[in-house]
């Protein structure tokens, strides 16, 4: 039977992971001055979020393993983890499409 240990262990990969996430925030160079550049730097934070997506997926479905022992149920199967990061995968596209689609439009000028 996991324990808290196995928790921990997660959140804590999860947090070292994070943390290396913000230092590489911390070097993108984003700006806005034209709609071009302002295209440009909103697919770096896609690029971020999509990164931020799987990491979060990640430690979830380690969560749910310990929390599915505690209730004499196995691991999430290969095929489980496969739709749990789809659909978070679709989730997150889904609330950014719009903006996305606007993205590109300003990177090959369509919007300009």
């Amino acid at each position: 039977m996991p324990n808290k240990t196995e928790v921990l262990a997660a959140l804590n990969a999860h947090a070292s992971e994070i943390e290396a996430l913000i230092e590489s925030v911390k070097t993108l160079g984003l700006s806005g001055f034209d709609l071009r550049s302002q295209g440009e730097s909103g697919l770096e934070i896609r690029r971020i979020l999509n990164r931020l997506t799987e990491k979060c997926s990640d430690v979830e479905m380690r969560v749910i393993d310990v929390h599915r022992a505690y209730g004499d149920q196995p691991a999430m199967t290969e095929l489980e983890r496969k739709v749990f990061r789809a659909s978070r995968a679709d989730d997150v596209s889904d609330l950014t499409y719009d903006a996305h689609e606007q993205m590109m439009e300003y990177i090959y000028g369509e919007a300009a």
